[in-house]
């Protein structure tokens, strides 16, 4: 018989030889087919040519990297404003309504700065979940985690100085909880 069509998928060193992906026969057709089919579903969400999509894709990473770009610019702006409206306190709590990690950890240093040695606590929401990061230099953050997490139904650890994790609460509900468990100084 005959084997008929067969598609190379892929390739790449093993040990002393090479491995080899490979399809034949109704198996590769099969295959071609579902992967011009899916090309053609790209080619008509990107408005581009059949056999552009490729550099069409890139267009678009680009475009998405220049706007998440000008996003984090943007967001530390929003929040180097709101840590200029901050009263030093020695504990502090600020929820954002986004924040990346990167910005979440260095809006927190920079809360946590305003007090002198206390600690700072940091919540970002990201659809119904709330991301957390607390530092402190004056506690052992880790007898909060548990009753935290509790709380707030959330999930997380670190160590003594910090902690992260996420939270599905409210924001009151977050305060309350946040200010209960470290001491009611102020809030952001």
């Amino acid at each position: 018989g005959e084997i008929g069509l067969i598609k190379l998928l892929s390739l790449e060193k093993h040990k002393d030889g090479v491995r080899l992906e490979i399809v034949s026969g109704r198996r590769a057709v099969s295959y071609m087919d579902t992967v011009f089919d899916q090309n053609r579903q790209v080619s008509f969400l990107l408005s581009a040519p059949l056999k552009e999509t490729y550099p069409a894709v890139q267009r678009l990473n680009e475009a998405n990297a220049k706007l998440k770009k000008q996003m984090n610019e943007t967001l530390q702006k929003i929040l180097k404003e709101r840590l200029e409206q901050v009263e030093p306190a020695s504990v502090l709590c600020d929820i954002l309504p986004y924040a990346d990690r990167l910005s979440m950890r260095t809006y927190c240093n920079d809360l946590q700065a305003k007090t002198n040695g206390g600690t700072a606590a940091v919540f970002a929401r990201e659809d119904d979940k709330c991301s957390y990061l607390i530092i402190s230099k004056d506690r052992d953050l880790r007898q909060i985690t548990k009753p935290l997490n509790e709380a707030l139904n959330g999930r997380g650890g670190g160590n003594r100085e910090m902690i992260q994790g996420s939270v599905s609460a409210d924001d009151e509900t977050i305060l309350r909880t946040i200010y209960s468990l470290l001491g009611n100084e102020s809030d952001s």
